[in-house]
Order: C-alpha cells, then structure tokens, then sequence
C-alpha cells in the first residue's frame, strides 16, 4: 500500500470483516484536496492476485449548505400529474466533493424527531430523493433515492437538516406563501427552490414547480435561474428574556458560522460584550446574547452589531448597527394610547391600530390584549393576544398593530418599518365599533368608540383614510379629538406623528375663545377645525354653543344644553345643520351658560372660514 506525500505505518486486517483492511499513514491527509492511494500484489485466499491498482479519496469535512433542500413536496391532494402521489423533499450537493451522509438527520419541524440517514453517499451536483422509506420504490426511477422511517411532511413547517456531528446544514422555513401561485398551492405541485446559491432567501427564493408532471425529483429544478442576494441584513430591535439576557431580531438569515463571535455584539453603559451567544432556533434570525452581569432598570442601552455578521450570501450588517433595550416596567393602565387607526382600508387591504407610549419608561407589548366590545351587549369578543414575544415599547414611540406588515408598507409611507407588529387583530365593522386594550388580567388600558361621523364629512370615500387622534392630551373618547388623515399624508401616518396632531392649543385666561381665528376645513392636516373653548372654573353649567353666519343667521349648533364643568372645548368643522359646505366669510360663535341659581353667562367671538376661492 502506498499514498503518495506520506509514509505507511501499520497495517491491521478488520477482525470481523477479511475484506477490509485499516491501514495508518504517518502524517495527516491533505484537506479537499485528492488522495491516491496504490495497491500492489495482494492475493485473495483462492490465490487471486491483485497486480495493481489506483483508487482516488478526499479527506473533506462538509460545511454550512454544502448540502441544501431544493426541493419540497408536501401536498399530494390532488395527485400530480405524472409523479407518485407521495411526499418528498429534495437534496443537491452544491460542494466539490462526494459527501457521505450517514448518521446525518433530518428534522420535520423545530424541536421534532430525529430521522437518520443510512451510509449513502452523495455526488458533486447530485440530487438525492428523500421519501418515506415505504415509498422509496416509487422514487427510485427518477434517481438516488433514500427512504426514511416516520418521514411524513407538514403543510408548513421548519426543515432542517444536521450533519453527523449536529451541526446545522441547511433550514427552509416553508408554507404555502413558497408557491406564488393560487392553483398550484391547493396540492400536486412542489416547491422548487430558483436559486440553490441562495440558500436562505427564502420565498422570494421559492416558486411552485413549472415541470408538467408536478415536480422535477432527482433533476434540475424547472424554475432554476438567477435571484442573488444582495440586500444587506439589518437589526430590527431587541426583546427582553431576563435582566441579563437580551434577543435580537434580524430582517434575514445570519450566516451560522459568524453568528457565534461574542466580539461582533456590545452594549453600551459598560456593559460590554456578552459572555454567550447562539441562535434562538435554526432560522438564525433571532439572536440571543447573554451577558455576565444584570442591565440597571430605567436606563436606555444600545446593543451594537458590528460588520463581521453577514447574512448567508456573504452581506454584511452596516458596522456598529444597533438597537435600543431597556429591562421593561410593569403595565399599569395608563402607559400608551390609541393614536391612528384604520378599520375601513381599501379593498383586500389590512386594518391597522396605532398607539402612542406617553410615559417616560419602557414597557412590554407581550402581554397586552386588544379586544373588541359589542356595542350591543357591551361585551367584549374576539380577545386577541398583541404578541407571543417581547416586544419593547419605548417612551415616545409609536406602534403599529396589523395583519399585514408588508401590505402596510406599500399602501402608506412608514417611516419607521421596525415599529410595525404583525398580530392578528379582532375583525372591526368600516362604519362603527369599539377597539379596546387590556393587560392580561382584562384592565382596560384604552378604549376607542369610533364612527364614520369622526371623519372629514367633505370626503366622497372613507375607504383607506385613517382616524388620526389630535391631541395625546385630550381624552380618547372625546368627539372632537379625531379626524381623517390629511390627503397630503397619503390619507394615513403609521409609525409617526399624524398629521392632524395639535397639542399647543393655544392657552388664555379667558372664559370664552377660539381658535384659530381663522381655520380652513379642508383636511389638509392645518388648521381644519374651529375649537371653541370656555373656562368656567369651579361651577356646574347647562349650556348652548351655536354658530351663526355674519347677517346673524343660525348656521350649527355644536353644543345644546349640554352640561358644563371646568376648562373644555368643542370644535365646528365648517359644516351646516344639513351637512353641508359653508361660504368662506366672517361667522360669530355665541354661548349662553346657565347655573342651577338662574344666574346666565353669554359670550360672543367672531372667527373667519376661509379657504381657497
């Protein structure tokens, strides 16, 4: 026996099988590199002899998507046209090396059994057929096959598969969002992967098979072309696990042989670089660090990413990216508003509930409820939990819940994407309902009774126009404290400031004033209301606040015998009793106050309605 570059050093006959022999070298083989190993002279037991021979090997120890599924089947209801109506997934080996996969497992699903794989070796450019090992014949015609005890695929689900030392190979998070294609996501078509040197990206990476038989099974993908990656990953925000323990969430993949380096993660405030780091599950997206000493309670801390974590195509985070965390505060009741909402959005478009955090601390969304109340029976129906997941709400943030982030974005300008929160959201009526958040032990936090009449009655469509909260100040029930979205916002502002946002009122000691003095009812997001405010100070009031036009001629009334304590405002929108549009001009607001002693206050204010001609 001779190997070229190194010397034999013993040679030793298998003691149960006379067929293999060991043999030891004096140095270690040359990685990836070929081996060739000559055998001379060797005779059988009948006398056969062996003159000569070459036999090549390669020493190789496989990485991170040497080995990737490229293909999945999992619905077979309706059969495929041409292929078994059974389930399988797809292996290619896109290294330069043959690759032995025994002892390496499959897993269906996070967290599932473990399915092994037999001695079988897989060729460079090779496609291997991963069925139920019951169905394994059915396969076989179409190339290397491999059948599995217990393999049985779920509809959606996290593949993944380890090599023999458990070390991550590759994952596909799947679901039917693979297909991209109506049809064929109802069954008898597989998904096939564009891109096998993109192997993270995905299900814009995803299409359902083009191949007329349902699939292409040991062969080259039908949908195989170009889809690089070249979209940098970003840090999206950081949750809270305990007080030393933090999660990263990511926007992609973190490639798994560069998320581990504890010196690519440190917080500010001395904290430092964290003592541990590892994925939260095989995605890699969700990043746990774990540092050797508790952050302080009611401080603000940035968490830094630097530049050596990449994304599995090679991309790298923008250098000393980074986060807020903070260890969070008890809910107490009163920590957040609702600020924008949109129940009524353009057809196959997505409701959207904004809120507000008033508070000077941070607290934890994970456990907050928003609900639905019945008008009716003022029950409340249709619970949902906001998140499963720490969810940092910050002082001065705002948070976006709806069930649709992406179509979110492309309906509205968002200026701050990682304020959106995905979350299913109780089914609210377009025209009136009541939107209601609790903590977990059902403590009304905020309530919102809304109808179409709080919008801008000028609009000929409400459809896709948001209710935005004028004043945090001002109660969230309070009438005159909502209004449309502004048309130059694009009819909504999700994750900023509203566009119809006033809180600097302007202040006086007056008993009676307006403001503006002169408004402009035209939903451009300026000065689109009259606030007619009184100061009554410590006595109790019926009383009657009504327009009238300059010649003297009742135009609204915006208050009737209503009953009137303290400091307050009500607003007139320009509108008639009829609803309808008032001329630009000069217009008076008068009240009369009376108490229980008879005694009557009267005030008179002139404004003026203007706008474009």
């Amino acid at each position: 026996y001779s190997l070229d570059g190194t010397s034999l050093v013993d040679v030793e006959r298998d003691q149960d099988n006379y067929s293999i022999v060991h043999l030891t070298f004096a140095d270690d083989f040359p990685v990836a590199e070929e081996n060739y190993l000559t055998i001379t002279d060797i005779e059988d037991f009948e006398g056969n002899l062996l003159t000569s021979v070459t036999k090549s090997f390669y020493l190789y120890y496989p990485k991170t998507f040497d080995i990737i599924i490229d293909e999945i089947m999992t619905d077979v209801n309706p059969e495929p046209l041409q292929l078994p109506a059974e389930e399988y997934i797809e292996l290619v080996n896109t290294s330069e090396f043959p690759i032995n996969l025994e002892d390496w497992y499959l897993q269906l699903k996070s967290g599932g059994s473990k399915l092994y794989f037999s001695e079988v070796t897989l060729e460079p450019d090779s496609f291997l057929i991963v069925c139920n090992d019951l169905n394994k014949v059915l396969f076989s015609s179409y190339g290397q096959t491999v059948g599995l005890n217990g393999f049985s695929l779920y509809s959606e689900s996290d593949l993944t598969l380890f090599d023999n030392n458990n070390e991550l190979i590759h994952t596909v998070s799947y679901s039917s969002d693979f297909y991209h294609d109506r049809y064929k996501e109802d069954g008898g078509w597989s998904m096939e992967m564009v891109d096998i040197t993109n192997p993270c990206e995905g299900e814009n990476n995803w299409k359902a098979s083009d191949d007329s038989r349902g699939g292409t099974p040991g062969m080259v993908n039908s949908v195989e072309g170009s889809n690089a990656d070249y979209t940098i990953p970003e840090i999206i925000r950081a949750g809270y696990i305990s007080n030393d323990t933090v999660m990263l969430h990511f926007s992609e993949s973190l490639h798994p042989e560069l998320l581990y380096n504890k010196n690519a993660y440190y917080a500010d405030q001395n904290m430092g670089n964290p003592s541990t780091v590892f994925p939260y599950n095989t995605l890699n997206k969700d990043i746990v660090l774990v540092f050797d000493r508790d952050f302080g309670t009611d401080t603000i801390y940035n968490i830094f990413v630097l530049d050596s974590i990449t994304d599995c195509a090679g991309n790298a985070i923008v250098n000393e990216s980074s986060v807020r965390f903070a260890i969070p505060d008890s809910v107490l009741g009163n920590e957040f508003i609702i600020n924008e909402v949109l129940t009524n959005p353009l057809s196959g478009s997505s409701d959207f509930v904004e809120l507000f955090n008033i508070v000077n601390y941070t607290i934890d969304l994970q456990d907050i409820i928003i609900a639905n109340r019945d008008i009716e029976t003022d029950l409340l129906d249709d619970i949902e939990k906001i998140c499963n997941e720490s969810f940092l709400f910050f002082p001065g943030d705002f948070v976006v819940l709806t069930e649709d982030v992406d179509d979110i974005q492309v309906q509205y300008y968002v200026k701050k994407p990682s304020s959106l929160l995905e979350t299913d959201l109780p089914t609210y009526a377009d025209d009136t309902a009541c939107i209601v958040l609790m903590d977990r032990a059902e403590n009304i936090i905020d309530e919102l009774y809304y109808g179409e009449s709080m919008h801008f009655q000028f609009l000929s469509s409400f459809d896709g126009v948001s209710l935005e909260r004028i004043s945090y100040t001002e109660a969230t029930q309070s009438f005159g404290n909502w209004n449309s979205a502004s048309e130059s916002a694009g009819w909504g502002t999700p994750t900023y400031e509203n566009s119809q946002y006033n809180d600097d009122f302007s202040a006086s000691d007056e008993e009676f004033y307006v403001d503006p003095k002169v408004f402009s009812p035209d939903n451009d997001g300026f000065e689109d209301r009259l606030y007619v405010n009184y100061n009554v100070g410590e006595g109790a009031y019926v009383g009657k606040i009504y327009i009238f036009d300059s010649k003297g001629r009742l135009v609204r009334k915006i208050a009737d015998n209503e009953y009137i304590t303290g400091t307050g405002s009500v607003y007139w929108d320009g509108l008639d009793e009829t609803n309808k549009r008032c001329k630009l001009g000069i217009y008076i607001a008068f009240a009369e106050f009376f108490d229980e002693k008879g005694e009557i206050k009267k005030y008179k204010k002139t404004f003026v309605l203007g706008g474009k001609l």
